[in-house]
């Protein structure tokens, strides 16, 4: 007896400190985990290829990131603590075997009729899961695109409605996860007084008919009262490893194809002739460059020749829908070519790693995104070597500095919400100052005049004029602005995938009938 109850109080000890070795273990990989793989995702999202954005919901890496990572790596770790509980409760019914194997078979062939019905639960935690992890990625779909819109939702009028649709989303959510948490309780709601019954039944025929002594039959009492929750363990982990199939399944997705959409690489900064860092530029050349998306049977692009020279500046124009935009792409690397090349001094460049897209060229997009932080922050985004004095300067010639020591922090002031104290004209700007504190030879330009007024479209061009003449940079610039033709050496009319060869406005006038009608209507 006295082995008997050394033996059951080493079970009890060991189990004791496997659980807060677990815990810790639990605690400690799972934030490492998800730390990781937090990193890994931005890793792996910023390093695919433009194609991965065109087809991925930004919704789905948030909600995958924040809402659903935490609950897979629970379930990822799960196997380790059900594999401790499995090893405890053997250890337990080994003791009973000592006992009495009668009652132990007797108590293990009750148990297997008490799992039937929790079992089932179980199986029906994964669909539930997997409804769960889809509704949350329509969830967070739904609030991101409502929180990057709030002016269009209030002019439109429609902030109640959006408020009772969210409150749908929300509810079948509470729906859902009350719904697992039930399959939860059911389990031990049918498992332990399954077995607290058949306990009892066993101490009375213990007592009555194997005629055990009082002692064994405590022990045996003690040992079924610690094994309950270590089979209730099992069934929890069973539960949360089927219930995090769905988040585990949407992740391993995600990564997938991530890790198959890499953005490629053809030529490095030794064979672009790179000086510091930065890629000495003289001219880029399209050689009979054709694009299609992946899910378009037609070329967005078709054989496409053009050479852009340094200390000039070029205009690209055309009807929307055109092929402006995925030109530009193309031209910067941000797309692979289909077929043909982009030559740099010669050079084929397909396409540039991530690091020489930063020393390769800067860009002004129509929609400037400022992140949140300071003024200064933002100019120095990409060149974090730059002094002051050279963001002074960088922003003096953007035309930016005159409303920034307006603010009472100055270039400190802090900016929130994508620069939502600004005007369209203060944003552009400012996200032209960043653009114009980069080394980099290639300046590309996204429609610069639909957000400035008359005064400031007179400081750009003297801008544009004074870089041209002093920093030596190839500057492309897409524009619908037919009015300031005199800026630019050569014009690029691109209609339906086609260019017209680079030409002056004299040249265009006279040979391209949708430039000519353009300037028409523009005087």
């Amino acid at each position: 007896l006295e082995l008997l109850l050394l033996i059951a109080f080493l079970f009890y000890f060991i189990s004791q400190i496997s659980n807060f070795f677990i815990v810790y273990v639990n605690t400690y990989f799972s934030g490492k985990m998800v730390r990781d793989m937090r990193s890994n995702f931005l890793s792996y999202y910023l390093g695919a290829d433009s194609e991965y954005y065109d087809r991925v919901k930004i919704s789905d890496v948030v909600n995958i990131t924040f809402s659903e990572l935490g609950g897979a790596v629970h379930g990822v770790l799960a196997p380790i603590k059900l594999m401790v509980a499995i090893v405890s409760s053997v250890g337990s019914i080994v003791v009973l075997f000592l006992l009495s194997y009668e009652l132990t078979i007797y108590s293990i062939l009750l148990s297997i009729l008490a799992l039937v019905y929790p079992v089932i639960l179980i199986s029906k935690t994964t669909e539930a899961g997997r409804k769960n992890t889809s509704h949350n990625a329509l969830l967070t779909s739904f609030l991101v695109d409502r929180l990057r819109s709030p002016r269009l939702v209030r002019l439109c009028n429609t902030a109640d409605a959006e408020i009772i649709e969210y409150d749908k989303l929300t509810e079948e959510q509470r729906r859902l996860t009350l719904y697992i948490q039930l399959l939860k309780e059911k389990i031990g709601l049918i498992f332990e007084p399954t077995v607290i019954f058949s306990t009892l039944v066993m101490l009375y025929l213990s007592i009555t008919y194997l005629e055990m002594e009082a002692s064994t039959v405590f022990v045996f009492m003690i040992i079924m009262v610690r094994l309950v929750p270590i089979v209730r363990t099992i069934l929890n982990m069973k539960q949360v490893i089927n219930r995090t199939k769905g988040p585990i399944e949407a992740i391993d997705s995600l990564l997938n194809d991530m890790e198959q959409a890499p953005a490629k690489s053809s030529l490095n900064s030794t064979e672009l002739g790179c000086s510091n860092n930065m890629i000495d530029i003289d001219t880029i050349e399209l050689a009979h460059v054709y694009y299609k998306y992946t899910k378009s049977e037609s070329f967005a692009l078709s054989d496409i020749s053009l050479c852009f020279n340094r200390s000039t500046v070029t205009a690209i124009v055309g009807p929307s829908g055109g092929g402006k935009s995925t030109l530009i792409d193309v031209i910067s690397g941000y797309r692979i070519p289909t077929q043909g090349d982009v030559l740099i001094n010669g050079g084929i460049l397909n396409s540039v790693n991530r690091n020489n897209s930063l020393v390769f060229l800067s860009y002004v997009p129509q929609q400037p995104q400022i992140f949140d932080g300071s003024i200064i922050s933002h100019i120095r985004y990409g060149n974090l070597n730059k002094t002051d004095e050279e963001v002074l300067i960088a922003s003096r010639l953007a035309g930016s500095d005159s409303f920034i020591k307006e603010f009472s922090d100055g270039y400190e002031t802090v900016l929130n919400g994508n620069g939502s104290n600004l005007s369209g004209g203060q944003r552009f700007r400012l996200d032209f100052a960043r653009a114009l504190l980069s080394d980099a030879p290639l300046l590309i330009l996204d429609e610069p005049m639909s957000a400035l007024d008359y005064a400031s479209k007179n400081l750009f061009i003297k801008s544009i004029k004074k870089i041209r003449k002093d920093m030596n940079k190839i500057i492309i610039i897409i524009t619908h602005d037919l009015s300031i033709y005199p800026l630019f050496d050569a014009i690029v009319v691109i209609e339906d995938g086609v260019v017209c060869p680079a030409k002056t406005h004299q040249e265009l006038i006279k040979s391209n009938s949708w430039y000519f009608n353009g300037v028409s209507n523009v005087s």
